[in-house]
This record gives C-alpha cells, structure tokens and sequence, in this order.
C-alpha cells in the first residue's frame, strides 16, 4: 500500500464532498488511485490501496493509438456503500468497503475468481444486491454474484457463455467486449459487444432476462442497424429502459428495451467523432454526455423521453489527454465530470454548468502516484453519506444553475 496521506491534511478530509477512484490496471500489481472531492469540486490525492490482483492490457491494432487498455467502460463502480473493480491480469473482482463519513477511507473485502478470461467491466443492482462481472478473453462471458457486508458469493447459475472468437488477452478494439449494464428494473442484464467489419463480426447488446438468482440460457440479441462498435452503454433517466449506447464506429445510438424490436432503436452519426466510447447523465442539465478517445471532445445531447427514440446535439466541448472513463457526481452546487485521462496521466475535472455551458476546473496530474500511467483505467465517486449517483438509477429532478460558464462548440442540431 503507498499512500500519499501528506498531500491532504486532516482538515480538508473532514471538509470534503466525497472521493473519486480509478484503478492503475498495473499487471505487476492493480491499485486503487483514492482522490477526496473538495468542496469546490476539485480533486486532491489521498492514497492508493492495492486491489489484490493484477491488472493487464488488451493488444491494440494498429489503427488504434488510443491507451484503452481494456476496450471497456465501467472497469471500477460504486453500488451501495461498496467500490468494485476488475482485475484482468488475474482473472479476478475486487470488492471494498467505502467509509459513509469519509469515502476516501475504503477497506478490500474480497477477491473474488471472475469464472473467465480478462474481466474488463461491472453492473452493480441494488435492488436485487448483486454484481456482474464480463470477461472478455479467450472464455468471454457473464457471470453474477449476491453482495453481503462481508463480500461476494459467486451465483453458478448465472455463468454464460457471449460466444464470441477473441484470444486472451483480448485483441482489439474491434471484436471486443465493452460494457454490462441492469436495465431500469434490474429484469435484465445487458452485454454491448463491438463488432469487427474487417473480419465481418456484427456487433451486438445482448440481454440476459433475470429469473431470481440465475441468468436466461440464452440471450436476445440486438443488432441495431447502422451500428459498428456498440461500447458504453448508459440508461438515460424516466424513459421506462431507454439506453443510450456509445458506437465508437459511428457515435451513437438509442435502444428502446421496452419495445424490442428494430425499430425502437437508432444509431446517430456524428461529424468529425474519432472514437466516441463513454457515456453518463446530468441530472442538473438532464443531459447525455460521451467522451471520444481520439479528439478529446465532450458530446452533450439531449434525448427524448418519449415517442421514438431520438436525440438533439447540444454541443461539444473540448478536453485534451485521450479521455476514458469518466463520471457524473452531484456536488452541492453544481455537477462535476470527472474525466480519466491516462493520455497526460491525469484527471480533468470539468463543472458542467448549465446545457451547453462546461468549465475546467482542475486536471489532476498522478505523475507523483505509484504504478499510475498510460494504464490507467476506470472512473467512480462516492460522496458521503452514501448520496452517489449510481449507474442504472433514475434522474433526480432539475436542480437551479448558478454561475457563468464557458459555451461549447456547438454543433448542428439534428434528431433522428
């Protein structure tokens, strides 16, 4: 264990908001970078703590100079009063323990076998309190475990096979396991595979019907039409299983669970995206945002909550450092994404002020963290008191906005 207490006096941890946590994905040893939210929004390193496995790193193709090394979203989340994380080196889960009065304080409670090859990403349900894990080597595949205060147990009838030919690790980022996600009513588990038209592979959203402690046999597949490399997968607020779907081949796209069929989806190019691949909801501005690896913009949309699925370009702000994974949190007084980006072995914390409207607060430079680099992967928060957004819940209502804030490039409105 390194830690980094010094950086952060014991007065600013009784005054902080909550704590940010991404994984280093170091395969001679995987630890968790713990970061305290101020009171401003912005992050200060408090320590790293070691996951007990190893992390590992995807083979990339040519055309990809990104440093995804996992080709996923969702490597390390927040259900409950838990952080979990993958360890594809070892094909293994982490679970903690979060301290509800001072998140940056977590306790490992388990590793626990991913029953696969490379885990690569997590879905946490706290209304059924249980996890699942997909793997994406070699044996891709889900399986799901119940959550208790003292760690995971593994459920047998909940292991299936996606089916897939990859190797391990994983060559990508084509043909590669993206995300696993709950729908709204935790009645089904949903797998987003990117397709590979090279070797004429279609990608698909597998869903897994939930029945008590076990998994559907069989998945229903979904093949949007237009889509290519289907990867984050986020609900999108009081749409009753309305999922906004990241394509890095494309940009992205919605999936109505509800009507299941065809023409409940669509698939929405945008102009001049390199590789858009993650995804998360404002509850303030009500508003979808996605990061794309290679421009480093921030799409904002907004999507319909009723009728066909369709979604309006707001705008499109700028980063820099290839984005990953990033989060939404709640603060006090505004929402606040925090943006991995292990292209400048950084954390770019951005206050999204009002629809439209985002303005850097902070990038977070982890060059003086043990094991942290280009590897770097994952993107969770807990604040205190256990008051985190968590993936799969709804939207809470409008807060008011406050403050001036810097305009994105806007970009030509369109809906489907």
């Amino acid at each position: 264990m390194f830690f980094l207490l010094s950086l952060v006096s014991a007065a600013a941890i009784n005054n902080i908001q909550g704590a940010t946590y991404l994984m280093t994905n170091d395969p001679a040893g995987n630890n968790i970078v713990v970061s305290a939210i101020g009171q401003d929004g912005k992050l200060s390193i408090v320590n790293t703590v070691s996951t007990g496995g190893k992390g590992g790193n995807g083979i990339a193709d040519k055309s990809d100079k990104g440093p995804d090394s996992l080709f996923s979203q969702d490597s390390v989340i927040v259900g409950g009063n838990f952080l979990f994380n993958v360890n594809p080196g070892s094909n293994s889960v982490s679970m903690f323990s979060i301290d509800q009065a001072d998140p940056t304080r977590i306790k490992l409670l388990q590793t626990a076998d991913s029953c696969g090859d490379f885990p690569v990403a997590l879905a946490f349900s706290s209304k059924l309190q249980m996890l699942c894990v997909v793997n994406g080597g070699a044996n891709n595949s889900v399986m799901c475990y119940s959550v208790g205060a003292n760690g995971l147990q593994g459920l047998p009838d909940t292991t299936r096979p996606l089916g897939f030919k990859q190797t391990t690790p994983p060559n990508g980022p084509l043909g590669t396991v993206s995300d696993v996600l709950f729908n709204d009513d935790s009645s089904q588990v949903l797998v987003s595979v990117k397709g590979n038209p090279p070797a004429n592979f279609t990608g698909f959203i597998a869903s897994f019907a939930v029945q008590g402690n076990a998994l559907a046999d069989k998945p229903v597949l979904n093949e949007p039409k237009g889509s290519v490399a289907p990867f984050s997968m986020s609900l999108v607020p009081n749409t009753n299983n309305r999922v906004l779907f990241t394509d890095a081949g494309v940009g992205f796209g919605l999936l109505d669970l509800q009507q299941g069929t065809e023409s409940a989806s669509a698939v929405v190019p945008v102009q001049g995206q390199g590789a858009i691949c993650w995804s998360d909801f404002s509850p303030r501005t009500k508003n979808m945002y996605m990061v794309d690896i290679k421009t480093s913009l921030l799409t904002e949309v907004n999507v319909a909550t009723s009728g066909s699925p369709n979604a309006t370009l707001v705008a499109q702000h700028p980063l820099s450092g290839n984005t990953i994974d990033f989060r939404i949190a709640s603060l006090k007084d505004k929402d606040v994404a925090f943006v991995n980006t292990p292209g400048n072995n950084a954390v770019q914390v951005v206050s999204l002020d009002a629809p439209g409207k985002t303005t850097l607060l902070q990038t977070l430079d982890l060059a003086c963290v043990q094991g942290a680099s280009s590897r770097n992967q994952g993107m969770a928060f807990a604040l205190k008191n256990g008051k985190q957004n968590q993936k799969g819940k709804k939207g809470k209502k409008q807060h008011k906005k406050k403050g001036k804030g810097k305009k994105g490039k806007k970009g030509k409105s369109q809906e489907i």
